[in-house]
């Protein structure tokens, strides 16, 4: 191979790598582009069925490396700005996925050059999702940055969550992405990418169905709730750490509520102040009245400093004015959230129109939580929530999927973040965002509809099985014969 062809060969894996990284870019942000995802592969997949030689599978490995840690790197001030990660670990989660989606690609090159046009259809999907799903239990942050999320905007396909979880989503996500890969190589013969475009089409066209029918099929929701969300994020009222700028805080909190006559539930978000023991009594006292006079379920969000120990906790105030639910945060983000006690139980509480819960803001992002209040048989979960502004949309579907998958409605209210209420299918009943320039009230009605789902009582069985097919498709890559 002369020199002028090599450079050849270099240039086209460096504008195939320039592709797909334009569209990681654009299909995993914080707001992605649903559709970017589907193809952002392609280019790459295109060029790894092209030659046999090593060279070019050392040429495929690293435009894959290059293009997933470049989109990957839309995160970065998010990672370091907001959340304020190290560098090392910042780089770590920028990189890491890029290294492996190589090996991905690799995988998927060499079945499709042994000939096992099936199992590289396969064998992508199947590895990315156990990836996802290692990641998942083993990660602090759960299921953040799982490719299932940027496709919350496509209703009929996130409904399979209520059967596989979210690991069927990227599942077909990635079947799709793959089986136009192999069409678009030279390796197999036109009959053998025929069957795989038509399995895989039966495939995405019977999700699709599943999704339409169940967007189509009666809510039986057991109830209504008027439900009204409040946040404040002007600067200097988004948090306060000291006892007197706290209590004047949460005192135009709850003169901000104490005039509603519509509701029956107000929701305010995650940690609205940090009180000390002694500010806390009077601090709570403020609610209880709100609640007696407005009539409403109030639900506050309050960083407590009790004997010593930091509480991340949602409170709340029965009609009465009495603390009825002390629910604490389970999950924190390191270092940022380090020195809090976390919470081991699951609060929810029977009304006459079905069971009502809640959850705080990061908890979302663990699936078997979700599943936990599921099997509880929540119809309504209110989340208090702080999000970093952008991350807004993005953290508001990771908990809307959650009620996706085990069947109830979520109303979600997050300083510098959305107000969101959306049924068990996701559909978006509220989305609003809060304000720099001070209060924002939205109010909306709240179905109470719990849904049984497969995923609920199975659990990850899907996740499970895409493992022993992974298992399957590395046996064919090393052990079958080649065709």
């Amino acid at each position: 191979m002369d020199s002028r062809t090599r450079t050849g060969d270099v240039s086209v894996a460096l504008i195939c790598a320039a592709l797909s990284a334009t569209l990681v870019w654009g299909g995993t942000s914080l707001q992605p582009h649903w559709w970017m995802l589907w193809v952002a592969l392609l280019p790459l997949l295109w060029y790894a069925g092209r030659h046999r030689d090593r060279r070019h599978g050392v040429l495929t490995a690293a435009a894959t490396f290059l293009a997933w840690g470049i989109g990957s790197l839309n995160q970065w001030s998010f990672l370091r700005g907001l959340v304020g990660m190290p560098l090392g670990i910042a780089l770590t989660i920028c990189l890491v996925p890029a290294l492996i989606m190589s090996v991905g690609v690799l995988g998927w090159r060499r079945l499709l050059l042994r000939g096992r046009a099936a199992a590289a259809v396969l064998f992508l999907p199947a590895f990315w999702v156990t990836v996802e799903y290692v990641n998942a239990a083993a990660s602090p942050h759960s299921t953040w940055a799982n490719l299932a999320y940027t496709q919350s905007d496509v209703l009929p396909l996130i409904q399979i969550a209520s059967v596989t979880g979210i690991w069927g989503i990227t599942f077909v996500l990635l079947l799709v992405t793959s089986t136009l890969g192999v069409l678009f190589s030279a390796s197999p013969a036109r009959e053998v990418k025929w069957r795989a475009a038509v399995t895989t089409g039966v495939v995405v066209a019977a999700v699709l169905a599943f999704g339409a029918w169940r967007l189509a099929s009666p809510l039986d929701a057991t109830g209504t709730l008027r439900v009204q969300l409040v946040s404040n994020d002007r600067p200097g009222n988004v948090f306060a750490d000291d006892d007197a700028t706290a209590m004047s805080l949460l005192g135009r909190y709850a003169d901000t509520i104490a005039g509603s006559t519509n509701a029956d539930v107000i929701v305010l978000p995650e940690k609205l102040v940090r009180v000390s023991d002694a500010a806390a009594p009077g601090a709570k006292a403020l609610f209880a009245d709100a609640a007696r006079r407005t009539h409403a379920l109030v639900i506050v969000g309050l960083d407590e400093d009790r004997r010593g120990t930091r509480r991340n906790e949602a409170l709340v105030f029965d009609r009465a004015g009495a603390i009825s639910i002390d629910y604490e945060k389970h999950h924190f983000i390191p270092v940022l959230e380090d020195g809090y006690a976390p919470g081991t139980t699951y609060e929810t509480w029977p009304t006459a129109h079905g069971t009502l819960g809640v959850a705080i803001c990061k908890d979302m992002d663990f699936p078997p939580l979700g599943r936990e209040y599921g099997a509880r048989g929540v119809g309504l979960l209110f989340v208090p929530a702080w999000d970093f502004s952008v991350d807004g949309w993005y953290h508001s579907r990771m908990a809307i999927l959650r009620g996706v998958e085990s069947g109830f409605s979520i109303a979600r209210v997050a300083k510098l973040g959305l107000h969101t209420v959306t049924d068990n299918r996701g559909r978006l009943l509220l989305d609003r965002p809060g304000s720099p320039d001070g209060f924002v009230v939205s109010n909306a009605i709240a179905p109470i509809a719990h849904a049984q789902t497969l995923y609920t009582r199975w659990g990850d069985w899907f996740a499970w099985l895409v493992i022993a097919c992974l298992a399957w498709t590395l046996w064919m890559a090393t052990f079958a014969p080649r065709r």
